[in-house]
């Protein structure tokens, strides 16, 4: 669920080749709300930021799983005895973007009954703060901010330790692959 739009005035702005239009118009709020134009104000950023947190986060369990199958390619490709160095470390790697990936992202869930199965992780958790605080035309409650600053920790701590990962340890790969002159595509002999 995306934020909700504040109460006011707004453009719509439509353009089609070198053609635009422009069409002002109010959103309103529920005359039967309470809510003040604060709160409104506080609902969206609260949301909008989380769900900021919620793609960065998203994003960086698709370049782990795009980098973890390039380490597998590379695995399969590279003698075990002869290249020990670079096999550990590709394990190594293999296995800390594991620990990062689970902690941010349930990957056991195949069905809709794993959930009662697996624990939801931070981003499900997070996303649940937002979808509860999304309700209503009320401000985020002081619990929510708390549980949403201590989960965009834990998740911040967690893409730290994928960055790190990243620009040290895939870097010492590349450095060690191309020092050992491996080959990026190998033709596989014929029997």
């Amino acid at each position: 669920m995306g934020a909700r739009a504040v109460p006011g005035n707004y453009r719509a702005v439509l353009r089609w080749g070198k053609v635009r239009s422009a069409v002002p118009f109010t959103i309103l709020a529920d005359p039967r709300s309470s809510a003040t134009d604060t709160d409104f104000g506080r609902q969206f950023m609260f949301v909008q930021g989380i769900n900021d947190k919620l793609s960065e986060t998203h994003t960086s369990i698709k370049e782990i799983r795009a980098v973890r199958e390039q380490l597998k390619a590379l695995d399969a490709r590279i003698d075990s005895v002869e290249h020990k160095d670079i096999y550990d470390k590709v394990h190594s790697i293999l296995k800390e973007m594991q620990m990062i990936e689970e902690a941010l992202y349930q990957t056991k869930n195949q069905s809709g009954q794993d959930p009662l199965n697996f624990p939801i992780q931070l981003n499900n958790r997070l996303a649940a703060v937002k979808n509860e605080a999304a309700i209503g035309d009320f401000a985020p409650t002081q619990q929510a901010v708390e549980v949403a600053e201590e989960l965009t920790k834990a998740i911040d701590e967690r893409l730290q330790q994928w960055d790190s990962l990243k620009s040290d340890e895939l870097s010492w790969v590349n450095d060690a692959v191309r020092e050992a002159k491996i080959d990026l595509i190998e033709v596989p002999l014929r029997k």
